[in-house]
C-alpha cells in the first residue's frame, strides 16, 4: 500500500517523492528545489531537530522552487465556514498565534 500511495504522489505531483524517517535521512546534496515537510517537522525529537534540518538545508539546491506554490494558511474564521459547509461542526479549538504577533 504505501508503494501504491509514494507512486501515486509522484505521478501526480510530477516531482520526485521520498519517503524516510527523519532519524535516518538519505539525501544527496543539492538534490531538492524544494522540501515539503513542516507539519512531519512536528515530531521530530528537539535533540535531534538541528541535525535534521541541517541534512534537509544540505539536500536544497542554491536556486530554491521557482514555480508555483499552493497553501493555505488556515486563518480560523475561513477554516471554519470550509469546515461547516463540508459537514463539520467545530467542537473546540485552539489558535497559537505567531511569535512576536498580536492576536
Amino acid at each position: 500500500m504505501k508503494a501504491l500511495r509514494l507512486a501515486t504522489a509522484q505521478q501526480v505531483s510530477g516531482c520526485p517523492v521520498v519517503h524516510q524517517s527523519f532519524l535516518n535521512l538519505s539525501l544527496a546534496p543539492a538534490s531538492f528545489h524544494g522540501i515539503f515537510a513542516n507539519a512531519s517537522l512536528f515530531h521530530v525529537p528537539s535533540q535531534v531537530l538541528t541535525g535534521v534540518l541541517a541534512k534537509l538545508h544540505c539536500a536544497l539546491r542554491e536556486e530554491g522552487w521557482q514555480g508555483e506554490r499552493y497553501g493555505n494558511d488556515m486563518e480560523f474564521e475561513q477554516s471554519e465556514t470550509s469546515l461547516q459547509q463540508a459537514g463539520f461542526e467545530v467542537l473546540h479549538h485552539y489558535y497559537r498565534p505567531l511569535v512576536g504577533h498580536s492576536v
